[in-house]
């Protein structure tokens, strides 16, 4: 993915990259990528351009450069931080790993900037946790792009469970997904397994089986996004500027899946990052992600009809979701789903605050398609 972002509008303007920042918190020492922006000994300010909280997925991966491609540097001032728990977030701040500390160290750096209100971007994970924010901290929020949201369901962590080979798990002494008993269970028997199996091959095949699932969930969705292109009456596939972008994005899944399964195959070693990451992710599925979202309804519903206040016909909406129809990591129920349970017939204005738009392609940010909508998304200024 290229990490070159440069204004659209002025082909004169220097083309900018984005830059590592660390930053002291009142949660501690927070540090990610940004773009845009101006550090000071008095804080950090956007200078003029719109404040962005991006939130990556995963948890436990880690931010990158890539989290940032969707924005212009000429207009806005992002920031993308590594959240606790991941390695790159250094050790000061993953003694505690609840959803609301991820939370709170999210407000901590809106504090510790100076910015009275910014928009946030998560995809995935990166979703369950902007929705999580906004309940906690609507007045800080202008609005929000949500793309392939997890929501912390329980078809979408089995679709994960599914995808890893049955031999691994029946080594682990973990059920077959076809006899799967309750959810949270199963997930601290892997917490389990990650944190304290004897010997050490036990859970660095878990490891390396979770990181081969993922990969075959977002080969799966890229897959049929091709396999579904748009076809004229004699069945050729349509030209389409992103169809070829399409199916090389589904190549290097399929060789990124290979090389995992090569790793699975071989046993080769995990990283501590790699087992961070997916212990971590396994501890917060086995808390359902500590049920923030539970009863958060009104508050987004009164977040999304402050919306009406503003403006009567907003250029962007407050709320927008983004959706692969193929995606095989977080089902399209999801925004389906979500959109439901926000709609309510006697208050269209919430609704008109509100936006679901169907993306051709899978879960991943890059995938064209995505892509496209993403940057679309983001410099679509709010009246």
């Amino acid at each position: 993915m290229k990490t070159l972002i440069s204004s659209v509008n002025d082909a004169f303007t220097p083309v900018l990259r984005p830059h590592i920042w660390r930053l002291p918190t009142r949660t501690g020492v927070q540090l990610g990528w940004r773009l845009g922006g101006m550090t000071g000994e008095a804080g950090v300010a956007a200078d003029g351009r719109e404040p962005w909280l991006a939130l990556h997925g995963g948890p436990g991966g880690g931010a990158s450069p890539g989290l940032l491609a969707a924005f212009d540097g000429a207009r806005h001032a992002v920031w993308g931080p590594h959240q606790r728990g991941c390695v790159t977030a250094g050790t000061g701040r993953a003694a505690r790993l609840p959803v609301t500390a991820m939370v709170d160290d999210l407000e901590a750096l809106r504090l510790a900037l100076g910015i009275a209100r910014w928009s946030v971007l998560g995809g995935s994970w990166g979703a369950y946790l902007a929705l999580a924010y906004v309940r906690r901290y609507p007045d800080a929020v202008t609005r929000v792009v949500l793309r392939g949201s997890f929501l912390a369901e329980a078809d979408d962590v089995w679709g994960l469970v599914r995808a890893m080979p049955p031999e691994v798990l029946r080594r682990s002494g973990l059920p077959a997904p076809a006899n799967r008993g309750p959810l949270t269970a199963w997930l601290t028997r892997v917490q389990r397994v990650l944190r304290f199996a004897t010997p050490a091959p036990a859970h660095r095949q878990l490891t390396q089986a979770w990181l081969l699932a993922e990969y075959r969930c977002a080969v799966r969705g890229a897959r049929r996004a091709v396999l579904n292109l748009p076809r004229a009456a004699d069945g050729d596939v349509l030209s389409s500027p992103s169809a070829p972008r399409l199916r090389a994005t589904w190549r290097d899944l399929r060789r990124g899946e290979r090389r995992a399964e090569v790793a699975l195959r071989t046993r080769r070693p995990v990283s501590v990052a790699q087992l961070r990451k997916v212990t971590l992710q396994a501890q917060l599925l086995s808390r359902g992600c500590d049920h923030l979202l539970r009863g958060a309804l009104p508050a987004w519903r009164a977040w999304l009809a402050s919306a009406s206040a503003q403006s009567s016909a907003p250029s962007a909406p407050r709320l927008l979701l983004l959706h692969g129809r193929f995606d095989a990591v977080c089902h399209p129920k999801n925004a389906r789903r979500l959109q439901q349970t926000l709609a309510d017939l006697a208050q269209p204005p919430e609704m008109q605050a509100m936006q679901v738009q169907w993306i051709h392609g899978g879960h991943l940010a890059h995938e064209p398609a995505m892509a496209q909508a993403l940057r679309q998304a983001v410099r679509r200024r709010a009246s």
